[in-house]
């Protein structure tokens, strides 16, 4: 599942399409430059895993499945020191964010 369907039309519902569209818009530059910060060529620390909980949250919150588990794993791997497929971790947040963005252009202009 790349998004919660039902979580998003919740939340449409709740505040409104183009309220969500907005906070989507403002997380999705969030974790743009999350996903700039985890550059291969980037020192990645603990930080890095604080702010990949705190966007995994957001994440829940908008629907975005697909990102909230690839930042998981991706907090998760830094937390226990599992680096060793890290690259692959981080391409894996870079996909689901792209998957992410067109699935959701799908679901509002429907």
């Amino acid at each position: 599942m790349i998004v919660n369907e039902h979580q998003i039309s919740e939340t449409v519902d709740l505040i409104g399409a183009d309220a969500y569209s907005t906070l989507f818009s403002k997380f999705d530059s969030e974790l743009e430059t999350f996903c700039d910060r985890i550059a291969p060529d980037r020192v990645i620390d603990i930080a890095v895993a604080d702010e990949a909980h705190k966007i995994a949250g957001s994440a829940a919150t908008l629907g975005a499945e697909s990102v909230r588990l690839a930042l998981m794993s991706f907090e998760t791997a830094l937390r226990t020191d599992e680096t060793d497929n890290l690259s692959t971790l981080r391409s894996n947040v870079i996909d689901m964010r792209q998957r992410t963005l067109e699935a959701i252009a799908l679901i509002l202009t429907n």
